[in-house]
C-alpha cells in the first residue's frame, strides 16, 4: 500500500510506518522492567479493598468470560488509552511546548489516570517510553 493511498485513520496514526516492527519490539521489551519497577512501589502500600474487589469482580469465570475480559483489557482499553494519550493529549502538548516536555507530561497524566498510587511511577515510566516512541516515529 503506497503512502498516497492509505486511509485517513492509518495515515493520521502512522500505523504502517517503516519502524512499526522496531516500535512494537521496544514497547513489549519495556513492559517487564517497568512492571518490576512498579512492584517495588506496590510493596509500600497495603492493597486497597475497593481495588481488590474490583479486580476479583472482573476475574474470568470460564473460557468465554476469559476471552471477553482479555479482549476488553488487551484491545479496547489499550487502544483507547493510546489514542487518547498519544494521539490526542500528547499532540496538543507538542503543539504548545518542546517535544521532550510534552512526552513527560503526557506520560505523567497517563499514570495519574490509572488512579492507583502504587503503580503511578511504573506506569509513568511506561507512558514516557510509549510517548517517546510515538514522538520519534
Amino acid at each position: 500500500m503506497s503512502r498516497q493511498h492509505r486511509s485517513g485513520v492509518s495515515r493520521a496514526l502512522n500505523i504502517f510506518g517503516p519502524f512499526i516492527g522496531l516500535v512494537l519490539v521496544i514497547a513489549v521489551a519495556a513492559i517487564l522492567p517497568v512492571e518490576a519497577f512498579s512492584s517495588v512501589f506496590e510493596r509500600l502500600w497495603a492493597p486497597d479493598a475497593d481495588y481488590t474487589s474490583f479486580i476479583l469482580s472482573i476475574k474470568p469465570k470460564g473460557p468465554a468470560s476469559f476471552f471477553l475480559v482479555a479482549i476488553g483489557i488487551v484491545l479496547v482499553a489499550a487502544v483507547t488509552e493510546e489514542l487518547l494519550f498519544r494521539g490526542f493529549i500528547q499532540r496538543i502538548f507538542q503543539r504548545n511546548m518542546r517535544g521532550p516536555r510534552a512526552v513527560v507530561l503526557a506520560g505523567i497524566l497517563f499514570s495519574l489516570s490509572h488512579f492507583n498510587p502504587p503503580v503511578i511511577p511504573g506506569v509513568a515510566a511506561l507512558g514516557i517510553v510509549f510517548g517517546y516512541l510515538f514522538y520519534r516515529t
